[in-house]
């Protein structure tokens, strides 16, 4: 007796494999979480990166990449570049 596998649909496919790949980006940053770090305090410290007005908001804006705060991330890059 053969089975027919069940097809999915391309939008389940892609959830699958966002889902796949959020779990291997946070392997790969947990494997290399001195190195991340590092590199980001020194990214602030290059940006002189004020910590007095950051709030929790502005790192839930940050950790969910809301458009907020990706605008935040571009312009301490901006800072740091051009220090």
């Amino acid at each position: 007796m053969i089975t027919k596998r069940i097809r999915r649909s391309p939008e389940l496919l892609i959830k699958e494999l966002d889902t796949k790949m959020k779990k291997l980006e946070e392997r790969i940053y947990k494997k290399n979480k001195d190195a991340v770090h590092h590199i980001g305090a020194a990214i602030l410290k290059r940006a002189n990166f004020d910590f007095s007005s950051f709030t929790h908001e502005d790192l839930e804006a940050i950790q969910n990449m809301t458009p907020h705060g990706e605008e935040m991330v571009t312009e301490i890059i901006k800072k740091a570049n051009q220090s």
